[in-house]
């Protein structure tokens, strides 16, 4: 058996790739026509598909490929033990073999924040009402990282404050969207100054300002 290419080592996880198995079947030649009968797998057995090869009077090798392809996953389960099972016209096992190497993790950062609110408006509201607004960050982290911790702060007042980064969260391995909310509660004033924009700014581990939402609309 050989594959193609011979390692992954240096190859970031996620990229896409073509491994290339090459069986090469040894048969003793003589005057007459034969066909061996194979099963082949990319997933060291779990599944296989069944196959065959005609060897013509006289010849004593021949080959046969078959691939995987796909993204590199972190957890590296794939590419797989590739091989061949001959079934007839007797039974042997090839040896397995899969590239070496392992691919590299992408490095663990916030590519982007977008920020939602809850009510959209306060149109149509009296002012004096009680009201609760609910904003959502959601933090987009490269793919095929091994996580780490996004420390950021927040902000309820149009960035007038909430620059301390005294929040965290914790992201795990491959994750790519996370969302942390915040909320401003009291009563509308009727000098429209509040529900104000809100909004984060991650410090860590990279620098990303978020867009500042708020409510649409005034009280009445």
């Amino acid at each position: 058996m050989a594959v193609s290419p011979a390692s992954i080592a240096g190859q970031s996880c996620g990229a896409e790739l073509t491994v290339a198995y090459t069986a090469t079947f040894h048969v003793v030649p003589d005057q007459g026509t034969h066909t061996v009968q194979f099963a082949y797998t990319i997933n060291n057995g779990r599944s296989e598909q069944l196959a065959s090869l005609q060897f013509l009077p006289g010849q004593a090798t021949k080959t046969f490929s078959f691939s995987w392809h796909g993204s590199l996953p972190l957890d590296h389960t794939a590419p797989g033990l590739g091989g061949v099972l001959v079934t007839s016209p007797n039974q042997l096992i090839s040896t397995p073999v899969k590239p070496a190497g392992l691919c590299t993790p992408a490095p663990f950062r916030v590519t982007s924040v977008t920020m939602s609110v809850n009510p959209g408006t306060i149109a149509g509201l009296h002012c004096g009402t009680n009201l609760t607004v609910t904003y959502t960050a959601t933090f987009h982290i490269a793919p095929e990282s091994m996580g780490g911790v996004i420390k950021f702060g927040y902000t309820v007042d149009n960035g007038r404050s909430g620059g301390d980064n005294t929040q965290t969260l914790i992201v795990g391995p491959g994750t790519t969207t996370q969302t942390y909310s915040f909320t401003w509660s009291g009563a509308l004033p009727a000098d429209h100054t509040f529900p104000e924009p809100g909004g984060v700014l991650v410090s860590s581990p990279n620098v990303v300002r978020s867009p500042l939402v708020g409510p649409s609309g005034q009280c009445s």
